[in-house]
């Protein structure tokens, strides 16, 4: 069997927290210098109440201004998270050619909200010894 951790880089873009304030929250950016693919990951635990709508959003200036992904560089969109749909992890691919990228979520009508994270996932290095740089 191959090894795939090695040729992979999981960026934390979106710490794992509780997400109740009814507002946006931004991720860290992340740079895809040195890399030719990446996938963002959200991973959400118990969903109490309210919509959480994610975004996977795209910089072309390492990250001084910010535009939500084109739905044409997605492999599929983001489902809004509810109760009904907690304890799920959705990855949804980047097809983009913008050098940072960031999770973000917002959510709505939230009392006591839920747990929600974000990972970006980092693959096909195009040099040896790149590293993922957190802008």
């Amino acid at each position: 069997m191959l090894d795939l951790k090695s040729r992979l880089t999981a960026v934390v873009s979106l710490p794992g927290a509780v997400r109740s304030s009814d507002a946006e929250v931004n991720g860290a950016a992340v740079s895809l210098s040195g890399y030719n693919s990446a996938v963002a990951v959200v991973a959400t635990g118990t969903i109490t109440d309210g919509t959480h709508t994610v975004k996977l959003e795209e910089s072309d200036d390492a990250g001084s201004t910010w535009a939500d992904v084109a739905s044409a560089d997605l492999t599929q969109a983001f489902t809004s998270i509810v109760a009904a749909n907690d304890d799920e992890v959705q990855v949804v691919g980047y097809k983009g050619k913008a050098g940072t990228l960031r999770i973000t979520t917002t959510d709505a009508t939230s009392t006591s909200g839920g747990l929600i994270s974000g990972t970006i996932v980092l693959s096909d290095e195009q040099h040896a010894g790149g590293s993922p740089v957190i802008a």
